[in-house]
């Protein structure tokens, strides 16, 4: 008896330490990952929690007004561009460029472009040096982008699935740079 609980426990050992490790390196966590556009060195991540969305809201170089850009990630872990919003209507706005489904209004003195499917495999954007103001937002928590990689930098997004390991290394921007607005 006690020479097959010694083959009981050593293999629930095992088993404990498989299941403990597999846990550990099996992706779970969709993220939205910041790199450095040139070097690809990682920025950080910003946790996609409950929902797979996230805006990013810079001001206008000409106009000074907010612009804000609405993202959803897919299933595919594309990136898909849902709704652009503005105060000003002129140079450097879309007017009139439609895609098909897209639609056009103006809701409280805001111009919108709804029902937008534009699809992208990552976002490349230079952070504004001057007056851009870039911030990234996910839920209520937002981030001056600035911040993260310094204004003048050149940074990719790219949606990606990390595993516990990969969250518990890297940098979460929003619990080293948060504000809740």
């Amino acid at each position: 008896m006690a020479k097959n609980r010694k083959w009981y426990i050593l293999f629930m050992m095992i088993f404990i330490v498989l299941i403990s490790s597999l846990m550990l390196f099996l992706p779970i966590k969709t993220v939205l990952v910041m790199y450095d556009g040139k070097t690809k060195q990682v920025y950080g991540y910003a946790k996609l929690d409950q929902s797979t969305s996230f805006q990013i809201h810079y001001t206008h170089s000409i106009h000074l007004s907010t612009v804000i850009e609405m993202y959803q990630i897919t299933r595919d872990k594309a990136i898909l561009q849902t709704e652009t919003a503005y105060r000003d209507f002129g140079i450097g706005m879309p007017n009139n460029a439609l895609e098909d489904g897209e639609e056009f209004v103006v809701e409280d003195g805001v111009f919108k472009i709804k029902n937008m499917k534009r699809r992208f495999e990552k976002i490349d954007l230079r952070i504004g040096q001057i007056r851009a103001q870039h911030k990234l937002f996910v839920g209520k928590q937002n981030v001056f982008l600035a911040e993260i990689a310094g204004a003048g930098t050149w940074v990719t997004f790219i949606p990606e699935t990390y595993t516990y390991w990969q969250l518990w290394r890297g940098v979460d921007v929003f619990e080293k740079h948060t504000r809740n607005d």
